[in-house]
C-alpha cells in the first residue's frame, strides 16, 4: 500500500498521468520491474518450480502421464450424458409446471381464452397481471405452488 502511494505521489509530481505518460515514466517503471523480476529468477533469489528450480528429470526419465482407460472414459461420458438428459427433463417439467400454474391462476381469476385474445403486446402481460390481481387479491402463488403435483412428485421445492 505504501509503495502504491509513493507511485501515485511520483505521478502527481510529474504533473499527472498524462504528463507522466508523455515522459515515459510508467513504461520505464514497467521495464525496470520486469528486469528486476527476471534478475531474481536468473540469480535464484526467486524460485519457480519447473522454471528455474527442480527442472531435472529423476532417474533420466519423464514422469508418468496419467492414461485414462477407454472403458472408464466411455462410462464417464455416459454418466455425463445421462445427467444432461435428466437436467433437460427437469427443465421441461418446470416449464410444464409453470404453464399449468399460469393456466390454473387464469381459470381461478375467471379469465377465458376470448378475454386473453383481446390483450395486445407489449402491455398484455402487465394488463393480465393487473386483471388477475384485481380478481384474485387473496391468492398466494407460493402456497399454491408448494401443493402442486411437481413439488409432491419430486419431493423438493419447485422453482418457478
Amino acid at each position: 500500500e505504501q509503495a502504491a502511494e509513493e507511485y501515485f505521489k511520483a505521478i502527481d509530481e510529474r504533473g499527472g498521468i498524462v504528463s507522466a505518460i508523455a515522459d515515459g515514466y510508467p513504461q520505464r517503471e514497467i521495464a525496470e520491474a520486469a528486469f528486476h523480476y527476471q534478475s531474481q529468477l536468473d540469480s535464484g533469489e526467486r524460485i519457480i518450480v519447473g522454471v528455474n528450480a527442480f527442472t531435472e528429470v529423476v532417474d533420466g526419465r519423464s514422469p508418468d502421464v496419467l492414461v485414462i482407460d477407454a472403458d472408464v472414459e466411455r462410462a464417464q461420458a455416459e454418466r455425463i450424458d445421462a445427467d444432461a438428459a435428466l437436467d433437460m427433463q427437469d427443465a421441461r417439467m418446470r416449464s410444464v409446471a409453470r404453464a399449468a400454474r399460469s393456466i390454473a391462476l387464469l381459470r381461478l381469476a375467471g379469465l377465458d381464452a376470448a378475454s386473453l385474445d383481446k390483450l395486445e403486446e407489449p402491455d398484455s402481460l402487465k394488463a393480465l397481471r393487473t386483471e388477475v390481481a384485481r380478481r384474485m387479491p387473496r391468492v398466494d402463488c407460493r402456497t399454491w405452488c408448494s401443493k402442486s403435483w411437481a413439488a409432491r412428485a419430486s419431493r423438493r421445492p419447485l422453482r418457478i
